[in-house]
């Protein structure tokens, strides 16, 4: 980075941020870009040159907040491994219960038929990317079957995610709910994907988190010091 550009790139984080703050104070119902050329103290003008249009503002709002998440956690677990997996997806389920604003906006566009394209591409890449390293070991172990395809079905664990959170958000669910509702909604999938002693695993931790056992306590635990540890 040149000392030109340096100003310019600090510029365009402060207008990312602002715009992540306001979407989680207001949702996307109340979010216009006139109120963030206020708050940034950078021109509409200046936003839409840097980021083209509002929808591309959005998505990649939304991009940058979870790719600064993705790396203060990145030390805690290690997804390649199903506790990591597990325990990233617990600790991203309670920061989202702390943001309701923000995933209100989120589930809303990740759902939505007319959400603009990179907007619903930047939703379904964070839904899907909890399990995809782990699945990769155990398609190279043999344990997913070939007739799976491993795109088709982290999407649809992504839709699943964001299906939980949605239930919490309509008051369908109380809050003390979701983690244990997300846990068993991505084990159950899970578990009818794999074979072989990966998913004789799988079913041991489902009926863990279906008896609030040691696991699903420990992932608990362990999400909340991660959360609790975060300058995000």
């Amino acid at each position: 980075m040149t000392s030109a550009s340096a100003p310019m790139f600090e510029r365009r984080r402060r207008i990312l941020r602002e715009t992540q703050h306001m979407l989680a104070e207001q949702g996307l119902g109340g979010f216009s870009t006139m109120e963030l050329s206020r708050r940034s103290g950078v021109a509409q003008r200046t936003i839409f040159n840097a980021f083209g249009n509002r929808d591309n503002l959005v998505a990649l709002a939304i991009r940058f907040y979870f790719e600064e998440f993705n790396l203060a956690l990145a030390d805690r677990f290690d997804v390649s491994t199903l506790d990591g997996a597990l325990g990233k997806l617990t600790a991203t389920t309670l920061r989202n219960l702390q943001l309701r604003n923000y995933m209100t906006a989120i589930v809303s566009l990740h759902f939505s038929p007319s959400a603009p394209a990179q907007v619903r591409a930047v939703t379904l890449a964070i839904g899907a990317g909890f399990f995809r390293d782990w699945l990769d070991n155990q398609r190279n172990r043999s344990l997913l079957p070939a007739e799976i395809d491993l795109g088709r079905l982290t999407r649809h664990i992504a839709h699943l995610e964001y299906a939980v959170i949605n239930d919490w958000l309509v008051g369908a669910v109380e809050e003390a709910q979701v983690v244990d509702n997300m846990l068993q909604a991505v084990l159950e999938m899970l578990v009818g994907a794999l074979d072989g002693d990966v998913r004789a695993r799988l079913e041991q931790y489902l009926a863990d988190v279906r008896e609030s056992g040691p696991l699903s306590l420990q992932l608990k635990a362990d999400g909340a010091n991660a959360i609790a540890a975060l300058s995000l």
